[in-house]
């Protein structure tokens, strides 16, 4: 991760050169979700984070709002393709990544282990959130403090 540029533009440009798909999403979702899965799984300097909140508000068809989630002002960063509208969740104080939420905005049929039923059907409306409690860094796999 410490080698990733943390220019908005240069960070944008690294990402979209990425060899990465995910069945017919978009290029631009693609790259929304990479950008989302570096905030997600990792800790980051925060020049690094800032620079990936930059340069994901700038993917086309990415909007910014303010949402009420976990009883909180929480900004969203959204992306909608296709039938799925999924949502970067980051507290508006310190911008620190909040979690995530996903919504169904087209009943559409998916590979059944991706939708968590035998028929891979996933009805409008249907929505997962996921909030990031804590994060730390340890000394080993495992450990929690």
């Amino acid at each position: 991760m410490a080698s990733l540029p943390t220019d908005p533009a240069a960070l944008l440009r690294w990402a979209y050169a990425q060899d990465v798909q995910n069945g017919d999403t978009s290029k631009d979702g693609v790259v929304y979700l990479l950008l989302n899965g570096i905030l997600r799984g990792n800790v980051l300097p925060p020049e690094l984070e800032a620079s990936i909140f930059r340069a994901m508000k700038q993917i086309p068809g990415v909007t910014l709002q303010t949402v009420d989630i976990f009883g909180k002002p929480t900004y969203s960063l959204t992306f909608t393709d296709d039938w799925l509208r999924e949502e970067l969740l980051i507290d508006p104080r310190t911008y620190v990544y909040r979690g995530e939420r996903s919504t169904v905005v087209k009943t559409t049929r998916i590979d059944p282990l991706k939708a968590g039923n035998s028929t891979g059907e996933v009805r409008k409306g249907s929505t997962v959130i996921a909030e990031r409690l804590a994060t730390a860094i340890v000394d080993k796999p495992g450990q929690t403090r």
